[in-house]
């Protein structure tokens, strides 16, 4: 009996601290305002427009990259609108050699 009261104390305990914690940023949290054409923010300016179905048809989006794989300033970001002025992805992190030829 205590064994099992134990075990289902240690559950309770472990789903709290799942809980707890925050969730990093979901493709829909980025989506929810950059895939809405013409959204602005509260200073007017033009938010980065992603179109969602050519997102979703992408080499990267099939391979299961969502927005922080690339966009990795926001990883842990769990409070949106996020902070203004993120940097240009640094697309050689993975594309090395394309860039090289790029370049050349």
């Amino acid at each position: 009996m205590v064994k099992v009261l134990s075990r289902r104390v240690a559950v309770a305990v472990l789903l709290l601290a799942a809980w707890a914690v925050p969730c990093a940023a979901s493709d829909g949290d980025c989506l929810g305002c950059h895939g809405s054409e013409g959204m602005t923010t509260e200073a007017g300016r033009a938010l980065a427009w992603v179109d969602t179905v050519g997102w979703k048809a992408s080499v990267h989006s099939m391979a299961g990259f969502g927005c922080t794989s690339c966009h990795m300033e926001l990883d842990g970001v769990t409070d949106f609108p996020h902070a203004a002025g993120l940097s240009t992805p640094e697309c050689s992190a993975c594309h090395g050699e394309a860039a090289d030829a790029l370049a050349a």
